[in-house]
């Protein structure tokens, strides 16, 4: 077992601090980007590339600057996370934030945009090294089954904090300008910046120190390491998935916020509303991004949802192949379209976050989430060539640029569906199974977080096994007709689901032997005893073959109470299964699972007697 989630005591003061934290640090990092964005804009700042004859803008710059920082920096940043306390690291990169600020607002001061520069170089190394140490002490503060609900609070509070930044960088500067002129505007706001930053140092002072990993003195090789640890990265496949899944979102994100400015430029003719304009396309986007992360932490309040990943990824593409058909900036129809690409693509990233960081070991998480960020910084900085060569080579249209990331976006939602097929058939189907049902669970705690489980049911209505399904909190595996489960028009569900097919007209021992293996395979298995639905709502009884299973497994075994669902659509009740209409609408279906028992004292008659003392109790039938 993990030893950060065994015995783990969950520490929500420091969790909150962090949360706090790292808003300030997003809102702070997005005011300065879009002020600089602003003053070159406004003053129509390019960099000429030596020996090219090119003019990159200046947006461009910032980009592929930040992107490098990361490329040169993340090894450090790994070593730092994981030679000292995570919430020593967190404390330094906040004082360091306060140095970056005073450079940049004096660079400004100066009207020196390039000392200015410099300063955010200097932030981007700040973020550098904040990354790994912010992600990687959630899992020490909340242990491992909080992961996916706190990954969601954190992507939706940076993205928070980033729709502010963008709002208020854009549009602070616009306001000023007319009265302090192009410099000042700029550079005012950055006086005021340094002052909300010593809250964040007072605040990051009081998350609780967590022990180092590793002790591995700094060596100058360090700096070198990044591709070891890129190759370390990719070597396992979980990690390498979810690191290029989320690099995919960062380097679109890149992407659109390069053509979101493009856009904002023209709109602006190349004055100072440019900053405003862009900022607040990206606020709308970023308004969505923090609703799509709380969505996606109060859908995984128990486990990492992966299955939400290509849904977001679906709608993601989709997006962005509309945006161009939406009108313009500030009307309505394109309000809301960014606000559903930001939401799409939150449910894209956030459960790829958790999970990375989950599947992480401690004492490399901070060398892994590192090689992570390079991979981020990679992405980002293809992103800028990308666009680039879209806009200046091909010389696309800023609406054919979209419909191109769009293509790319459905080519990668589909091949996530392949690699999580079972996970997006649930994460489309169980939803539907508890609204329409009413699916209410009652003690799935007793059902182990790890090893094998035997579930054994009461039948009902042919919909039970989604029921159950949707009520336990491991994937189940379930027993099924060997007809049932060759029907050509049902057969993928079947098959992606992990049914195991049975021929009643045939020796019962492949069936058995088939529930074994996986079970022996740590698996959660479901059966139902009866061997047939119940056509009067009581119970039929229950075959001995499932205490065949259990012994020959060594499984642990829950008996699981299915009520409310006699009388519904798929069952035999009133004129037959799926004759009439339901007995009741809308359903109210409890599914209960009681205290696991050992295989050597799961016998099948004490089993049913179970369940039926767990129906009596809720007063209902199957």
């Amino acid at each position: 077992m993990d030893p950060e989630t065994e015995n783990h005591q969950e520490d929500w003061p420091s969790f909150r601090g962090l949360l706090s934290v790292q808003t300030l640090n997003a809102l702070n990092d997005n005011v300065v980007k879009f002020l600089l964005i602003g003053v070159a804009l406004n003053l129509g700042i390019v960099w000429a590339v030596p020996g090219s004859g090119y003019a990159m803008p200046f947006q461009h710059v910032l980009g592929a600057l930040a992107a490098l920082t990361f490329i040169v920096f993340s090894p450090l940043a790994g070593w730092f996370s994981d030679r000292y306390s995570k919430a020593g690291v967190i404390v330094s990169c906040m004082w360091l934030q306060l140095l970056c600020f005073l450079i940049i607002a004096g660079s400004l001061y100066a009207e020196w945009i390039w000392g200015a520069v410099i300063g955010f170089v200097l932030i981007s190394i700040q973020s550098v090294i904040f990354s790994p140490a912010k992600v990687g002490i959630v899992k020490e503060l909340l242990g491992s089954s909080r992961l996916g609900a706190a990954a969601g609070w954190m992507q939706m509070w940076v993205i928070v904090a980033i729709i502010a930044g963008s709002a208020l960088g854009g549009s602070v500067y616009d306001g000023l300008t007319g009265s302090l002129g192009p410099w000042s505007a700029a550079a005012a706001p950055m006086a005021a910046l340094f002052v909300v930053s010593i809250a964040a140092v007072i605040v990051s002072r009081r998350i609780r120190r967590t022990p180092a990993h590793d002790p591995k003195p700094f060596s100058p090789a360090i700096l070198t390491k990044q591709f070891h640890y890129f190759a370390e990265l990719c070597a396992e496949k979980r990690q390498r998935r979810s690191a290029l899944g989320k690099a995919y979102f960062w380097g679109v994100g890149m992407f659109i916020l390069l053509v979101v400015t493009e856009k904002a430029d023209q709109i602006a003719g190349g004055t100072s509303e440019a900053g405003r304009i862009a900022g607040q396309m990206m606020a709308w986007m970023g308004l969505g991004v923090a609703i799509g992360g709380a969505f996606t932490a109060a859908v995984s309040k128990r486990r990492i949802q992966l299955g939400i990943v290509p849904i977001g990824g679906a709608f993601f593409a989709l997006s962005m192949a509309v945006l161009p058909w939406a009108g313009e900036p500030g009307e309505w129809l394109y309000i809301a379209v960014l606000f559903v690409l930001g939401f799409a693509g939150s449910c894209f990233l956030t459960p790829l976050n958790a999970y990375l960081q989950d599947v992480c070991t401690p004492t490399r998480r901070g060398r892994m989430l590192a090689a992570s960020a390079l991979l981020d910084a990679l992405a980002n900085l293809g992103a800028v060539g990308v666009q680039l060569a879209l806009r200046d080579g091909l010389n696309l249209s800023i609406n054919a640029q979209l419909l191109v990331a769009a293509v790319a976006t459905g080519l990668v939602t589909l091949y996530t569906m392949r690699l999580l097929p079972l996970d997006t058939l649930k994460a489309l189907v169980l939803p539907v199974v508890r609204v329409v049902y009413g699916v209410r669970s009652h003690h799935p705690d007793n059902v182990p977080a790890n090893g094998p489980v035997l579930l054994t049911a009461n039948h009902v209505s042919y919909v039970d096994a989604f029921i159950v399904m949707a009520a336990c909190h491991r994937p189940v595996r379930f027993l099924m007709l060997k007809s049932y489960y060759d029907m050509w028009w049902a057969n993928w569900a079947f098959r992606i689901g992990g049914a195991i097919p049975i021929d009643t007209s045939k020796n019962a021992s492949a069936a058995i032997k088939a529930c074994v293996d996986a079970l022996n395979n740590d698996e959660v298995v479901c059966i139902f005893p009866e061997g047939k639905l119940t056509r009067h709502g009581g119970m039929n009884e229950f075959k001995r073959g499932m205490e065949i299973i259990a012994k020959r497994s060594g499984a642990k075994v829950v008996p699981v109470a299915l009520a409310g669902l006699y009388g519904s659509f798929f069952s035999h009740w009133g004129k037959g299964m799926m004759k009439g209409r339901s007995k009741r609408f809308p359903l109210k279906v409890d599914v209960t699972f009681a205290q696991l028992l050992n295989a050597d004292d799961a016998r099948a008659a004490d089993v049913q007697q179970t369940i039926q003392r767990m129906l009596d109790e809720g007063g209902r039938e199957g």
